[in-house]
C-alpha cells in the first residue's frame, strides 16, 4: 500500500475513534437503530453521539456518567415524553404573548445546557395547585413548594 494512502487511512480511523461512533434511534428500531432513547444511551460509550429520528418517545431517559452528544431530528417533530407523565391537562395556565425574560442558553450546572428564568419572569412561581410540580429541577435540586417555576429548572 502506498505510504500516502496508508496515511490517509491511519488519520481516518484515529478521527473516527476520537470523535466516537454515532448510534441511532428511531420509532421502529429498524436499521439497526435502537427504538429507544434509552436503549442507545445504555448502549454508547462516552463520546458517542446519538441521532434521534422523528418520531414521539414516551420514556424517562437517565445519562449517567457518559459525555454524549444527543440530537434530534427536528424540535417540532422529535419528543421525548416523560414515561407516565403525559400531558393530559388544560393549558388555560399556559402564559402566551409576553417575553419570558430567560437567560441565555448555557451550562448552569446539571447534565443539559439551560435558560435560567431571569428577575420578573412571568415563568417564575407560575405553576399553582392545579398542576403538579416534579419534586426536583433537571439540577437535581428541590423544587420550591407550590407555587413552583415553569421550566426544568428552579429560578435561583
Amino acid at each position: 500500500m502506498p505510504r500516502s494512502l496508508a496515511t490517509v487511512l491511519a488519520c481516518l480511523l484515529l478521527d473516527t475513534a476520537a470523535n466516537g461512533a454515532t448510534v441511532c434511534v428511531n420509532p421502529g428500531g429498524t436499521g439497526g437503530c435502537f427504538a429507544s432513547v434509552q436503549g442507545a444511551v445504555d448502549a454508547a460509550a462516552s463520546g458517542d453521539t446519538i441521532t434521534i429520528a422523528a418520531g414521539t418517545y414516551v420514556e424517562n431517559v437517565l445519562i449517567d456518567g457518559k459525555r454524549l452528544d444527543i440530537v434530534g431530528d427536528d424540535p417540532t417533530t422529535t419528543l421525548i415524553v416523560e414515561n407516565g407523565c403525559p400531558f393530559t391537562g388544560s393549558t388555560t395556565l399556559d402564559i402566551t404573548g409576553q417575553d419570558p425574560l430567560l437567560g441565555p442558553l448555557q451550562n448552569n450546572g446539571g447534565y443539559t445546557f439551560t435558560r435560567v428564568p431571569g428577575g420578573g419572569s412571568p415563568a417564575i412561581g407560575a405553576v399553582d395547585r392545579e398542576r403538579t410540580c416534579h419534586n426536583i429541577d433537571q439540577f437535581g435540586a428541590g423544587r420550591a413548594p407550590l407555587p413552583c417555576d415553569i421550566g426544568a429548572i428552579e429560578a435561583p
